[in-house]
């Protein structure tokens, strides 16, 4: 993620806020293992803007972490409805804490108290999330169709497709050999 400064994908965030906490702690904590109460003194030159939210690393952290074990519920292959709503507790545990810090808060935020009732409507959020299709899609977008239309730009994509499919069964059938 620091290599690829391009819009981020959803799955992405997703393990990014799986890590966060262990990465702010890693950097943030001092000689005693501890978080800091005060912010950092100054601002990098590099920075863009100044920023306008409170700077405290240990609610920095505590938001994180809130973030981290919601997202983390929330995207089970399994979960209960009981479940569901704690996990949603946590995202909103985690937007009041950003308010009080005062981080904007963007639509997403008030999508994600909308979680517990799509999980109880359509279930687990695993089964109907968009990573896999968007993953394909990017896939194909970095097939070179040359512009091709009239049906050969299709042709383009299968043969893509079977090349991709005929090179993973031959690295799973020398995987197959090499371990036996």
């Amino acid at each position: 993620m620091g290599e690829n400064h391009s819009l981020k994908k959803a799955d992405e965030w997703r393990r990014l806020a799986a890590i966060l906490p262990f990465v702010l702690w890693a950097c943030w904590r001092d000689d005693n293992d501890e978080l800091p109460e005060q912010s950092p003194i100054g601002i990098p030159s590099n920075a863009k803007h100044s920023p306008h939210f409170t700077r405290n690393p240990k609610k920095i952290f505590h938001a994180a972490l809130l973030l981290s074990v919601g997202c983390n519920v929330l995207a089970s292959q399994s979960i209960t409805k009981d479940a569901a709503e704690q996990g949603q507790g946590y995202i909103q545990q985690f937007c009041r804490l950003c308010l009080s810090l005062g981080v904007p808060m963007v639509p997403n935020h008030h999508m994600a108290m909308h979680y517990a009732r799509l999980i109880s409507l359509y279930g687990p959020v695993y089964a109907w999330w968009l990573f896999a299709f968007k993953r394909f899609n990017g896939l194909l977008e970095s097939v070179n169709t040359n512009g091709h239309a009239n049906g050969v730009m299709e042709l383009t994509l299968a043969r893509n497709w079977l090349m991709r499919q005929r090179i993973y069964e031959l690295v799973c059938y020398l995987l197959y050999f090499l371990l036996l």
